[in-house]
């Protein structure tokens, strides 16, 4: 039950961020024909999406594809790390590091280090969770200045160390780096926005006691998320039962608790 409650709230506290992207070079999250089947599979059927991605993974591996093949592990581990079966997950993303090592790949490399983050984050290992974070966000800052990868993903990064600190209730230093998030967005563009970072933004009002603004902020995220990514509605939803957890309106807080599971089983994500 404890790991269940921890990855439960490390799931619903982020979750790896995914933004439209444009880049000049390799994507971190890349996909393939595999991993497309997959994603229309999970929500239905789980163990034909498993099958799909590791067909995928042994015919880039005879086809020596080593791009294809790592994006292909690393859905795999994902899609395991939402079910909760962190061993498969942790081994497989530790075989895309090797992989990404051998072809001095340092934009999977960036990305894997970030998965691993989250996987010790879920074991309660704040010390690894950070170092890993950390040696992500550097690898990107160097891509970053390169120009092999946009600065939508060291937004990412920092969101993924605000989550570190959120669960390990450290909100001093959970906030700083959601104001690195803010600053990240404003050098894209003065008016960038991502509803990932508003629905923390929403909770960390609500930390400070503000939970109309709270609420009003986490209300916007959901109507957002109905239309555009559903499966998140399972973090928003989990996030204003916390909300109206804090002000002791437990009823409101169970029935937005009771949402998000729905959300999590419906689509078999966070």
């Amino acid at each position: 039950k404890e790991t269940a409650r921890i990855a439960f709230q490390k799931t619903a506290s982020i979750v790896v961020l995914l933004f439209c992207l444009c880049v000049t070079a390799q994507q971190p999250y890349g996909t393939n024909e595999y991993i497309e089947k997959a994603n229309q599979l999970t929500a239905k059927n789980l163990d034909s999406a498993i099958y799909y991605l590791k067909k995928g993974i042994v015919h880039y591996s005879i086809e020596k594809d080593t791009i294809n093949l790592i994006n292909s592990i690393c859905q795999l581990s994902g899609l395991y790390d939402n079910v909760l079966d962190y061993g498969k997950s942790y081994d497989g993303y530790w075989e895309a590091l090797i992989l990404a090592d051998e072809s001095n790949d340092d934009i999977s490399k960036s990305r894997i280090y970030q998965e691993l983050g989250w996987l010790y984050t879920a074991y309660r290992k704040e010390e690894e969770s950070l170092r890993y974070f950390n040696m992500s966000l550097e690898l990107k800052k160097k891509l970053v200045e390169e120009k092999k990868i946009s600065r939508d993903y060291l937004v990412s990064n920092y969101f993924a160390i605000v989550n570190c600190y959120r669960v390990n209730r450290n909100y001093v230093m959970a906030k700083t780096y959601l104001d690195s998030c803010e600053l990240s967005l404003e050098k894209i563009s003065p008016d960038k926005r991502s509803y990932y970072v508003e629905t923390e933004k929403g909770y960390f009002d609500a930390v400070a006691g503000n939970y109309e603004k709270a609420l009003s902020k986490l209300n916007e995220t959901k109507l957002f998320f109905e239309e555009k990514n559903p499966s998140y509605l399972t973090v928003v939803h989990f996030l204003m039962g916390e909300v109206y957890k804090f002000r002791g309106e437990y009823d409101k807080a169970i029935k937005n608790y009771k949402e998000s599971l729905r959300f999590s089983e419906m689509y078999i994500k966070h």
